[in-house]
């Protein structure tokens, strides 16, 4: 599991990156995966004003990220990588 979320947290996902893992844990550690993609990107700035106040929602197949519009306009790289 951690190999797999290692290899997938930057950049493009390879097709084979969970593939060796069992089924049961296949969902659980996609979505892991997805998170920890996501802390990279609010992160990866090291600004030192916080990240404002998020929402995060989840279904079986979709994330939503609901953001301060002014906070995300203000960095389009980011915006750009969401």
């Amino acid at each position: 599991v951690l190999a797999a979320l290692v290899r997938t947290h930057r950049r493009n996902v390879p097709k084979t990156a969970f593939d060796a893992l069992p089924d049961r844990l296949l969902l659980p550690t996609r979505r892991k995966a997805a998170l920890l993609r996501l802390a990279v990107l609010l992160h990866r700035a090291h600004e030192s004003d916080p990240i404002p106040t998020l929402e995060l929602t989840a279904d079986d197949t979709r994330l939503s990220l609901i953001l301060s519009q002014s906070w995300i306009d203000s960095r389009p790289l980011l915006r750009a990588d969401l």
